[in-house]
């Protein structure tokens, strides 16, 4: 079972790119016998699967639904813990629609 680093690069969910704006690093971990886990308590991550490959599409899946969750919502309706997770996001990810040019 393959437990090494998983470095986040851009990836493109339901029509929106999402890029790390700096290096990031998540080390997945044997949560049972059964499942590899990745959490990242500053984004509210938590995501398992039973094998690497698995891990990696729902990685992108949950990172996609927490930028529309708390990064894309208003500040208003969000709870002070939800506003920190919202400002972890926004200082570690810039979102694009794919259809948008990206600028370097």
């Amino acid at each position: 079972m393959d437990l090494s680093p998983i470095y986040l690069e851009e990836f493109e969910f339901n029509g929106i790119k999402i890029r790390p704006n700096k290096k990031l690093r998540l080390t997945p971990y044997l949560g049972d016998k059964r499942f590899i886990r990745i959490e990242y308590e500053p984004w509210a991550l938590c995501v398992f699967a039973e094998d690497r490959n698995t891990l990696l599409r729902n990685l992108s899946e949950q990172l996609y639904v927490l930028w529309v969750e708390f990064a894309e919502e208003v500040d208003s309706k969000l709870g002070r813990h939800s506003l920190k997770i919202k400002q972890r996001l926004l200082e570690d990810f810039s979102a694009f629609k794919s259809s948008d040019p990206i600028i370097n």
